[in-house]
């Protein structure tokens, strides 16, 4: 829900100071794509950026910069996963049908932690208990799926996995939604997790270093030796701030190489 780059193609968008900025996959050609736009979950699909910005939903076309309203008048986060289109707000999570620019509320996410979608269930952490839910894409059949606290989640290619402590273990697991069955990966304070290909990457409280992991378990290796508060995977780079240096955006690639300071801030 609260990205900060996305990826599209050879291209990369990411959310800086003066606006949304564009790189190409390999690094090269940045440039300021949206100026002066304070925006906030950033999301790419079929050409378009979509965004929140301050008390509006907005889409803008990356070749023609055409700009639409999606919804105003609410504050918060704009999820996209395919067609499907939320808002998270202070005000609980909404439904938002974009044809017609109307809400419908999805009462079973009310105060929760963060959510995921996979476009056939809507899974969330509780923000009261930090147990990790499965609900329909409006709320209906809710379930809980996980014993235990959940920090982060990943979705990937039908995998569920979860940053989550397991009988007093704080590790990444691999979930089976449907038994309830997990399987520890790795140990570590984990959040902000993300797979792409054979690798899972995530933050590591203990040390707030960006590290990589096998998507067995068994290879580690730390990304970045600077200390993130975050960190958003996209097109084979990590975006983070980086606190070592007042929070500024930067990047550096999955391997650990070129880890250097974004284009803005």
């Amino acid at each position: 829900g609260g990205a900060f780059a996305a990826g599209g193609g050879n291209q990369i968008y990411y959310i800086a100071e003066d606006g949304i900025r564009s790189m190409s996959s390999v690094g090269t050609n940045q440039e300021l794509l949206i100026p002066n736009v304070h925006a906030a979950s950033l999301s790419f699909r079929e050409g378009w950026l979509y965004y929140a910005s301050g008390d509006r939903m907005m889409q803008t076309n990356v070749y023609t910069s055409e700009s639409d309203v999606l919804y105003s008048d609410l504050a918060g986060q704009l999820c996209v996963n395919g067609e499907d289109f939320y808002i998270r707000s202070e005000d609980g999570v909404f439904l938002l049908d974009i044809q017609k620019g109307e809400i419908t509320p999805v009462e079973a996410l009310s105060g929760c932690q963060s959510f995921y979608t996979d476009g056939t269930y809507l899974y969330f952490i509780g923000g009261a208990d930090q147990i990790l839910y499965r609900c329909g894409l409006t709320g209906g059949r809710l379930e809980r799926i996980l014993t235990g606290k959940c920090r982060s989640v990943c979705l990937h290619d039908g995998e569920i996995l979860c940053a989550a402590e397991i009988d007093a273990t704080e590790g990444i697991v691999r979930l089976d939604a449907d038994t309830g069955e997990t399987k520890l990966l790795i140990e570590a304070r984990a959040d902000f997790l993300q797979r792409t290909g054979e690798s899972i990457c995530f933050l590591d409280l203990s040390d707030n270093r960006i590290y990589r992991c096998s998507v067995d378990g068994r290879i580690r290796e730390r990304i970045s030796a600077n200390r993130a508060g975050d960190a958003n995977l996209v097109g084979g780079w990590v975006f983070y701030h980086n606190e070592e240096d007042g929070g500024r955006l930067w990047c550096v690639r999955l391997d650990g190489s070129n880890d250097h300071p974004s284009s803005g801030r």
